[in-house]
């Protein structure tokens, strides 16, 4: 009897999947933010030629987005294109809360205690101690709480949806082959990516104010964001389509084997979103339409960055090394924790300093605000941030991911006492 045309195609060799510069790439995004708020702070994102870039450097975000639709999304993929079952749903909910909120309330509540932040009243403390913030609108988040939190709503959306999304999408593979399977999840990618601009465009349309009503909140939504996080959701498609047909495997190796090349095109993309959108410095927006040129250009920066270290080989060349290195490793495996507690110290190193606030601003601003000292303002958030995060990873995140991985509290292992 003949085999199905599928099945004789020349099957792949099973790859080590290390992914050993996820943590680099990690590392990178967290650098790019601290620099974004720094010069914000600073003052140098309005005074300095360096100021269009400092404040497009929030791209760190969408690639902590991007990476986050590869990394998640593959386990799924890898069993959909076997016809095996989806990953326990309880399992993976337990681990991704595991993951975002015992760090994030240790620093929520030591840095109000400490007067890092503020909350708005009863009501903003439960939004934000709840990462619901962006779901009230009139409540600016900029004000309310770990500000940059914001990014963790949008991840929580992502992982309440992505489940229902692999249900959805296995329903609509059943039967098929394996390339079968991966050209329909790609499909599925670009809808995403389509649905996210539709939302975007109803909701402009509804509540076109940004800063006001639902417009205000709805662009921190999972709808409004999706289409970065399916950028690479496509990208594990690809590479778990790559571990199963040789063919693939090869394109896709020939395509990402030039880091060089994709990282060059980052950053012409990057310098392009920062220089040639006319695009707002600060915290206002710019119109519907540049937005969404931006949004898509963050997300094209993002995938572009992702891409060596997703597909082929994921460990050879320069730039993978550097990313791989022990140093840039660990700051990325801490990145959480330096997401969460940088502007904290930005807050508070122009107070120890005792900077006063720029001559632009009223004297009775915030210490050091629009005052220039962006170096100093930079490398003290980041060596401190990162001292705080590692004793948050080793001390608190680490152990608990370890103690309750599989949804019963590990009791230690107590050594039998030898008989005499």
């Amino acid at each position: 009897m003949s085999k199905a045309p599928d099945s004789v195609a020349r099957e792949a060799k099973p790859l080590d999947r290390r992914f050993a510069t996820f943590d680099g790439l990690r590392a990178l995004a967290a650098v790019l933010i601290i620099l974004h708020h720094a010069g914000f702070t600073s003052g140098v994102s309005y005074s300095s030629g360096w100021g269009p870039y400092l404040s497009r450097m929030d791209i760190g975000v969408p690639i902590f987005f991007v990476i986050s639709g590869f990394l998640i999304y593959r386990p799924f993929v890898a069993r959909q294109l076997t016809d095996r079952p989806a990953p326990d749903t309880a399992g993976f909910f337990r681990r991704r809360l595991l993951r975002i909120f015992p760090g994030y309330w240790t620093a929520f509540l030591l840095q109000l205690a400490l007067g890092a932040i503020v909350v708005a009243g009863v009501v903003g403390f439960f939004f934000d101690f709840f990462l619901a913030q962006v779901y009230i609108p009139d409540r600016s988040i900029t004000i309310s709480g770990i500000t940059q939190s914001w990014s963790l709503a949008t991840e929580l959306g992502f992982y309440a949806m992505l489940p229902a999304w692999a249900w959805l999408t296995a329903r609509w593979t059943r039967g098929r082959t394996v390339n079968g399977r991966a050209l329909v999840l790609l499909v599925g990618c670009a809808g995403l990516v389509a649905f996210s601009f539709a939302f975007r465009a109803v909701m402009h349309v509804l509540s076109p104010s940004t800063l006001s009503g639902w417009g205000s909140v709805s662009r921190y939504w999972i709808p409004s964001l999706i289409d970065v996080f399916a950028l690479g959701m496509a990208l594990a498609v690809v590479s778990v389509w790559a571990d199963h047909r040789a063919m693939i495997r090869d394109v896709a190796d020939r395509v990402a084997r030039p880091a060089w090349a994709w990282w060059i095109a980052s950053v012409v993309l990057f310098v392009f979103v920062s220089t040639q959108l006319g695009l707002v410095t600060g915290l206002s927006t710019a119109g519907f339409a540049r937005e969404t040129a931006r949004q898509l250009l963050y997300g094209l920066v993002g995938f572009c960055i992702v891409v060596p270290s997703a597909l082929g080989d994921t460990q050879g060349g320069p730039i993978r090394r550097i990313l791989a290195a022990a140093p840039v490793a660990y700051v990325g495996a801490v990145s959480y924790g330096i997401y969460l507690w940088h502007q904290a110290f930005i807050h508070w190193i122009p107070e120890w300093f005792d900077w006063p606030p720029g001559p632009t601003v009223p004297a009775d601003s915030a210490k050091g605000l629009f005052n220039g000292h962006f170096w100093p303002l930079f490398l003290g958030s980041f060596a401190g941030s990162l001292a705080v995060a590692a004793l948050s990873y080793h001390l608190i995140e680490q152990p608990l991911m370890r103690r309750f991985r599989n949804g019963v509290r590990r009791r230690p292992t107590v050594a039998p006492v030898p008989a005499p």
